[in-house]
Parts: structure tokens; sequence; C-alpha cells
């Protein structure tokens, strides 16, 4: 039984690398979104990136 306790507290530790993850993972798409928010509409249009699409991509 204190073994079983003692891998659950060690698999634990786990989700907070992943959650640390996915949130680096986020700000990435979130700050690639801002700068492509920030180009010029023709650059948009050449990327054929509307706002629609980097709405959705933030709310990934």
């Amino acid at each position: 039984k204190i073994q079983k306790l003692s891998t659950k507290i060690i698999n634990n530790k786990n989700p907070n690398q992943q959650l640390t993850q996915q949130t680096k993972t986020k700000t990435y798409q979130i700050n690639c979104a801002s700068s492509l928010r920030n180009s010029s509409k023709s650059k948009l249009k050449q990327l054929k990136i509307t706002e629609t699409d980097l709405v959705n991509l933030l709310l990934l």
C-alpha cells in the first residue's frame, strides 16, 4: 500500500509538467496569432489567413 501511494505521488508530479507545457504551447500559439494579426492586411491575404482564423487559433 505504501508503495502504491508513493507511486501515485510521483505520478502526480507529471500533470503539473504537462500543464506547464500546454501553457507554454498556448502562449506560443497566441504570440504567433498576435504577430500575424499585427501583419498588414495584404500579408494576411497572401497567407490566406483571415481574422476568423486568428480568433479560432486564439480559442484553441
